[in-house]
C-alpha cells in the first residue's frame, strides 16, 4: 500500500483565500516569486504554500483575467493553457525525482481551491504513485463523445463522489480537441447538470 500524502495543517492555515483577502496575489505578477516560466500572461511558478509534504508543488496562473475561467476561455486561449500544462506535466513525468506527477485544477467555492483567479497545479510526488490506486475500470462507462484525438465517458466506477466524467487523450493525438472536450464538459457541469453545481475538480 502507498504511503498517504500528508497535508500540513500549519501551512494550510496560512494560505490566503479569495473569500477573506483584499488583494488577489495572482493579479499582481510583478510581486510573484519563484517564477520558472512565462508565456504571454501564463505564469508557471513554485507554490508558496507547499501544504502536501514530500512533494514539489507548482502553480500555473492561466490568465491575467481574474474573472476568467476554463469554461469561458476563447479557443485560442484554451488550447494555449492546456498545451502549456500538458507539456510541463510530461516534463516532470520524466523527472526521476518523482514517483508520479499530478496535473489538476479546482474551480468554485466547494472545490477545495483557495483562489478564485484561474489557475491549475502540477505537483511532483516524491514517494507516492497515484496510479497504484487507479484501475482501468475507473475509466469505463457510457461513451458521450469520441473524435480522432480523444474520447469522453461517464464513469461506471468513479474514484470519488457520485459522478465522474473522464476525457482520455489518444496516443500521439493533438491536445486541442482534448481541451475542447474538457471545456464542453466543464460547461455542462456548471450550467446543465441536473443538480445545481457551482464547482468542479
Amino acid at each position: 500500500m502507498n504511503t498517504p500524502i500528508t497535508f500540513n495543517l500549519a501551512i494550510g492555515s496560512r494560505k490566503p483565500h479569495s473569500g477573506t483577502q483584499k488583494i488577489c496575489p495572482f493579479c499582481h505578477p510583478e510581486k510573484l516569486t519563484g517564477i520558472m516560466e512565462k508565456k504571454g500572461d501564463i505564469i508557471w511558478l513554485m507554490n508558496k504554500f507547499p501544504v502536501f509534504e514530500h512533494t514539489w508543488p507548482t502553480v500555473i496562473v492561466e490568465t491575467s483575467d481574474h474573472n476568467g475561467e476554463l469554461s469561458t476561455y476563447e479557443p485560442e486561449k484554451l488550447h494555449e493553457v492546456i498545451s502549456f500544462g500538458l507539456s510541463h506535466w510530461l516534463q516532470l513525468e520524466s523527472d526521476k525525482r518523482f514517483k508520479s506527477v499530478l496535473y489538476f485544477r479546482n474551480y468554485g467555492p466547494v472545490s477545495g481551491g483557495s483562489q478564485r483567479h484561474p489557475h491549475s497545479q502540477i505537483i511532483g510526488l516524491e514517494n507516492y504513485d497515484y496510479r497504484d490506486n487507479i484501475l482501468g475500470e475507473n475509466f469505463l462507462g457510457s461513451l458521450v463523445h469520441e473524435d480522432e484525438d480523444c474520447y469522453a465517458t461517464i464513469s461506471d466506477y468513479p474514484l470519488s463522489c457520485m459522478g465522474e466524467l473522464n476525457v482520455t487523450l489518444k496516443k500521439d493525438a493533438s491536445p486541442d480537441q482534448f481541451a475542447d472536450t474538457i471545456q464542453t464538459l466543464a460547461r455542462f457541469v456548471l450550467h446543465d447538470f441536473p443538480l445545481p453545481c457551482t464547482s468542479y475538480n
